[in-house]
């Protein structure tokens, strides 16, 4: 029994030394192989053919034109100029007319500049808010603005009915004196009497003209103290004066 059981240790010892031996050796081939693998080169791949190229044509100056007008940081880069015009300065209201006077001489036209605002006295070359007067009659009216003339009728420059409502006037335009008709002969020259010191018709304006006076009925053309009545229609009413008869 002893003897089988060295006889099986024996055989087993030489098992495993012969399992060892070829371990070695197939552990030694394997570093054989890989040391002639790693000693191997890899073929060169070959070269690809490059094509020749075209000759590059030099550019025409002219070409640049483009890049020349698009940089942003050049100020000349667009050779097209746009002129921005400003659009032109709108009118200003015109004045408003109330009134006329013309006793032969400079023409008074009564106006406020406003609705609401004094009214005053005018003549040609007087200005009267952003306006001059240039031309004044009976019915027309020429006003101007920034070497701009306005024509306009007087009749055009009357308040409307809206705008007379709100009219709050500093100064009162006089109104040409209208004839009043009296049947008393007599109450008609005391009244003239007292409104003519100097014996003369109508009132005393100053200068050569004189307004006919309240309750004056004689008829237009008549010829008193050498002075001639003369009545006259404008757009406000009737105007009524004494010039010189000549």
């Amino acid at each position: 029994m002893n003897r089988k059981l060295i006889a099986l240790n024996l055989l087993l010892v030489a098992l495993l030394g012969a399992a060892g031996w070829e371990i070695k050796q197939r552990w030694e081939q394997a570093r054989l192989r890989e040391k002639a693998l790693a000693a191997q080169k890899p073929p060169a791949p070959p070269t690809p053919a490059v094509p020749k190229a075209d000759p590059v044509a030099p550019v025409p100056a002219g070409n640049y034109i483009d890049v020349a007008q698009r940089m942003v940081f050049s100020k000349d880069r667009n050779p097209n100029v746009v002129i921005e015009e400003k659009p032109p300065e709108p009118t200003p209201p015109f004045p408003f007319a109330f009134g006329f006077l013309d006793f032969g001489g400079n023409p008074t036209v009564f106006m406020s500049e406003k609705v609401g605002g004094a009214q005053k006295g005018y003549h040609v070359g007087d200005s009267i808010g952003p306006f001059k007067i240039t031309a004044l009659n009976r019915t027309d009216i020429t006003l101007e603005w920034k070497d701009k003339k306005f024509e306009k009728k007087l009749t055009e420059l009357k308040p409307k009915a809206s705008e007379a409502e709100k009219v709050q006037q500093a100064v009162t335009a006089p109104e040409p004196p209208k004839p009043v008709v009296m049947t008393d002969p007599k109450a008609v020259e005391e009244i003239q009497k007292q409104n003519s010191a100097d014996g003369l018709p109508g009132l005393n304006v100053g200068g050569t003209v004189r307004m006919c006076s309240p309750g004056d009925t004689a008829p237009a053309g008549t010829v008193q103290g050498g002075y001639r009545k003369v009545v006259t229609t404008t757009p406000f009413g009737q105007s009524c004066r004494w010039e010189p008869a000549r």
